[in-house]
């Protein structure tokens, strides 16, 4: 075992081990950002924690290794471990997760050692490529030296001073009542869904500062009895409480203050569906929503984002974010939050407007200092409020062309994996794998035994890389001339293109191809077609699909999208069957709606949309809707749709031109110049003598315009042949 110790005198008790990866053990390193701020009255020491390759580090490893340097450690009287690798913190403390843990001393579970307290911290190596660790390393060293001097507080201990959790009409009517004298107010909802239309309003939370607040409960109705047992178990259920959505609709109309949130289009998109609109394709009340809740608002995820984006990304959870405020304060992540009792849901929600309201006091004022301020009040506050009607709008589909795809892309697996088996490396390949499996199975028998016959269903998986890794690079031996991001064989379909030019025969060669064709299927069937089949049918009898769109998601800025990814549907030239996608969406065709659950008059067709009582009708004549309005039922008329869309037209060169101010690319737009042209000429202007001709005659100062005809074709002449021509020169 590699150690380094810190003697601060000999006499001194051993106190803490420090645990570092081995290949970050610098002794220069270690004493500056670990040993070094130790508390001075002890002796403490540096190990070095072995890795199985220089990136992984098996869980029986860490396990093995450990068991004797607790004991080593324990013997010279260690009663902390402060461990700087997240592999061995899983296994001291059986902890799932380790970001959530800076800043709390656990406690080490492995046998015999539990009186070991552990403590997790970034490994000092994380600082070349993430400076702001340093936060997070010093809230662990602050956790670990308080704990050590008997002051240590959890995160997040007494943060709440003051709470309120109204549960009757009344009260909930009162509390709302007061909260109009706030002039600010923190706000979250806790929903069931992260789909706005199935997520109704569990509970809300609004706080006045960073430690005041209270909770509604609305659509969480709590069960007299609860359900199921163990980690199934289930407190509540989804409700819709229309009067207390009433009561909600009153106060964010009426309120005149500020409402601050977090991914604010979220919590507003699931408001606005849920509070003023009737359907999926109610227009009316989401405009109407959405004029009220984005009248005065702050997002705090976006704030938060101006105030700190940096080249080395950004983590821009509530979670992250407050967790030097709050601690780790999440009940299990919330996946189903009818699994929480109310109760400690209703606090969970108070923590989060608590931790809104201190990111707010925190990050705007570095905003504004960093003169972010105009930009956010500006462009990004009005592209959160696009976002939102977007996300509520959703992107039609064809739900017919969507079974079709499905159907045809599922089927294509199917062939494209027989014809993959039916190759004599891969069968030869398969064969390994059975092997394999037996011989190792019978490993762990001690009695048992089978026969290889009895491997047949062991067949490759063509969606494993490990298994394509074995396939292309041991069992037929090709070069690795691509790595991932983690140092291992590349089988990405870029790699897979460039081995098929190096394929060593032709059945290699089909090999590669067949691979090639089977990630490109299933790029469209795990990405898209079974987030396309989710789709929701409106009252138009159309299906419509709504992902979320993220400002701040990446690091340049740029718009990303998620849940699906609607930014980036494959292209026919990278992806051969990528127009069968294109092809599910369609805009909606005019309809008619007739409002009855009886049948019919005979001779008219229409389909009947159980989930909204109404009947949509495709093709009605004057005739038709005559015969159906005899019969007593109301029927509607709605008009078809359109799709267009718009582009910017070379909007990267135009803000270059203005920002750089060179006078070639400015006369791009000014003077008709073709910016191709001009790339083209830098790189060869002796095979372009004709762009050298005008070139020099733009050097005279002349100007040059954009002249088009009556029958709408243009060109570009210069200020004289204008002149000469009798054409007015514009002054």
């Amino acid at each position: 075992m590699r150690y380094i110790p810190l003697e601060n005198d000999g006499q001194l008790p051993y106190k803490v081990a420090v645990l570092v990866k081995e290949a970050s053990f610098k002794p220069d390193s270690l004493m500056k950002y670990y040993l070094k701020k130790l508390p001075k009255e002890f002796n403490h020491v540096a190990i070095a924690a072995p890795y199985d390759t220089p990136k992984k580090v098996k869980v029986t490893s860490c396990r093995e290794f450990l068991a004797d340097a607790l004991a080593e450690l324990d013997s010279v009287g260690i009663d902390y471990i402060l461990c700087a690798d997240p592999n061995y913190f899983k296994a001291l403390t059986k902890e799932a997760k380790t970001d959530a843990n800076i800043g709390y001393v656990k406690n080490c579970v492995m046998e015999g050692f539990q009186h070991i307290k552990v403590v997790y911290t970034y490994n000092h190596g994380t600082l070349f490529f993430k400076p702001d660790n340093i936060e997070k390393m010093n809230m662990a060293m602050d956790a670990l030296t308080n704990h050590i001097a008997g002051t240590y507080q959890a995160l997040g201990t007494g943060i709440i001073h003051h709470e309120e959790y109204p549960s009757n009409y009344a009260d909930i009517e009162a509390a709302l009542e007061k909260l109009h004298q706030r002039p600010m107010l923190a706000a979250d909802i806790e929903g069931f869904s992260l789909k706005h239309y199935e997520c109704g309003v569990a509970t809300i939370g609004f706080s006045w500062n960073e430690h005041e607040g209270l909770v509604i409960p609305c659509d969480y109705s709590e069960l007299d009895t609860p359900l199921g047992k163990g980690k199934n178990i289930q407190y509540g259920e989804f409700l819709k409480n229309e009067p207390i959505r009433a009561l909600l609709k009153k106060f964010l109309t009426e309120y005149k203050g500020i409402l601050i949130w977090h991914g604010a289009t979220f919590d507003l998109k699931c408001l606005i569906y849920a509070l003023w609109m009737d359907d999926i394709l109610d227009r009316e009340g989401l405009l109407e929503g959405l004029d009220i809740v984005t009248s005065k608002f702050h997002c705090t995820k976006t704030i938060t984002y101006l105030a700190i984006n940096s080249t080395s990304g950004n983590k821009l959870s509530l979670k992250d974010i407050a967790h030097e405020f709050a601690g780790n304060w999440a009940q299990s992540d919330i996946k189903d939050i009818r699994k929480i009792p109310l109760d400690k849901l209703m606090r969970y929600n108070l923590v989060d407007c608590l931790s809104t309201f201190w990111t707010f006091n925190k990050y705007y004022p570095m905003m504004v200092t960093d003169e972010q301020e105009d930009l956010y009040n500006g462009l990004f506050k009005e592209s959160l409020v696009t976002i939102t009607e977007m996300e509520l709008t959703g992107a039609p589909m064809v739900m017919d062309k969507v079974k079709e795809a499905g159907k045809f892309l599922r089927g294509k697996r199917v062939e494209l994996t027989e014809q993959l088996r039916a190759l004599e490396p891969v069968r030869e390949f398969e064969n390994t794998l059975r092997m394999t499996k037996m011989l190792n199975d019978h490993a762990k028998w001690k009695t048992k035994t089978s026969t290889i016959d009895e491997y047949d269903g062991v067949t490759i998986n063509p969606n494993s890389g490990v298994q394509l890794q074995k396939l292309i690079y041991d069992h037929l031996g090709y070069d690795v001339i691509d790595l991932t991001d983690a140092g291992q064989p590349s089988t990405s379909g870029d790699t897979l293109k460039k081995l098929k030019v190096a394929a060593k025969n032709e059945t290699d060669k089909e090999m590669f191809e067949c691979l090639i064709e089977l990630a490109q299927v299933a790029i469209l069937i795990d990405n898209f077609v079974v987030n396309f089949e989710k789709a929701v049918r409106g009252p138009d009898g159309h299906y419509y699909i709504f992902g979320n769109f993220n400002l701040g998601g990446t690091v340049s800025g740029r718009l990303s999208s998620s849940s699906p990814n609607l930014q980036n549907l494959p292209s026919g030239g990278k992806n051969k069957y990528a127009k069968l996608l294109k092809a599910c969406f369609a805009a909606p065709k005019r309809h008619w709606r007739v409002y009855t659950q009886r049948s019919l008059p005979i001779g008219i067709d229409g389909n009947y949309l159980e989930e909204y009582g109404h009947y949509v009708c495709r093709e009605l004549s004057y005739k038709d809707v005559k015969a159906i309005r005899a019969r007593g039922f109301r029927v509607v008329e709605f008009p078809g749709w359109i799709f267009c869309g718009a582009d910017f037209a070379s909007l990267e060169d135009r803000i270059s031109a203005l920002t750089t101010k060179d006078s070639n690319k400015l006369r791009v737009y000014t003077d008709g110049y073709c910016g191709h042209s001009l790339r083209a000429y830098a790189y060869f202007p002796d095979r372009l003598p004709d762009i050298q001709k005008r070139m020099e005659e733009a050097k005279v100062n002349q100007r040059f315009f954009k002249i088009t005809h009556d029958n709408g074709s243009t060109e570009v002449v210069s200020e004289t042949e204008m002149v000469s021509r009798g054409i007015a020169v514009p002054n």
